[in-house]
């Protein structure tokens, strides 16, 4: 595989990557969600902003780390891989979570 280099490039290959590897596999480590959510296709925020927030390529974007991370996740929404899950519908079918979730729709990954 090529260089995919820095910025905003290295940025979408970094949390499409994750998203790949959260569909693949639950979860292995201690997370504050419900299980349920990956086995419907479902990516809380805040597992995507605590698994990428310290790597390089949005540590060092200029305009911060979770700015950086929303602005990605706002391009994937925009081309369909991410879906802006309603938090009311998630609260009561995940028994009271109260976490920004997307849905994964895999055919653009």
């Amino acid at each position: 595989m090529g260089n995919i280099g820095s910025g905003g490039g290295k940025q979408i290959f970094d949390i499409k990557q994750l998203v790949k590897k959260y569909r693949a596999a639950p979860p292995s480590h201690k997370v504050n969600f419900p299980r349920e959510l990956w086995e419907y296709d479902m990516i809380p925020d805040s597992y995507i902003s605590q698994r990428l927030a310290n790597t390089k390529a949005f540590k060092d974007d200029k305009s911060g780390a979770i700015p950086a991370i929303k602005r990605v996740i706002g391009s994937l929404k925009d081309c369909g891989i991410l879906v802006d899950m309603d938090q009311g519908d998630i609260r009561k079918r995940f028994k009271g979570f109260n976490g920004k979730v997307y849905r994964i729709d895999s055919k653009y990954l």
